[in-house]
């Protein structure tokens, strides 16, 4: 069930992980994928003007959750590398190839996700794009 924003306050108190999927803009390639345990030091606010039309970013209600003393579950971000979040804007050939890949072997992701013992829990990856690797 896709959720957005301050919206993810309620799930956090129903799970104790959760993996959340969103586009990216971080100056990689766009089609590039990010597996990024959270929180993590380079996942920066880009204030309320720069958000996209669903409302708060992520790092946002992290930040909300901890000042209203709310449970977080352990979290980790799927990121899929976009050019751009402006509205309108189409999925590059690049990005719905990283869209398939993901689709494709979110079952792996899932099951690195589950393990507290995996290197994703430790480590940011990034995997450009037509990087068979994705994810280990």
């Amino acid at each position: 069930m896709p959720q957005a924003g301050v919206a993810l306050l309620e799930i956090f108190s129903e799970t104790d992980m959760l993996m959340v999927v969103d586009a990216v803009v971080s100056g990689s390639p766009p089609g590039t994928l990010h597996l990024v345990p959270l929180p993590w030091p380079g996942i920066e606010s880009r204030g309320l003007s720069a958000l996209s039309g669903h409302g708060w970013g992520l790092k946002e209600v992290l930040d909300l959750a901890r000042a209203l003393g709310r449970p977080i579950p352990r979290l980790m971000l799927l990121g899929i590398e976009v050019a751009s979040v402006a509205s309108g804007t189409t999925l590059s050939p690049a990005v719905e190839q990283a869209v398939a890949l993901a689709v494709e072997r979110f079952g792996d992701v899932e099951a690195i996700v589950r393990n507290p013992q995996a290197s994703a829990w430790h480590t940011a990856q990034r995997f450009l794009p037509g990087d068979a690797s994705f994810p280990v």
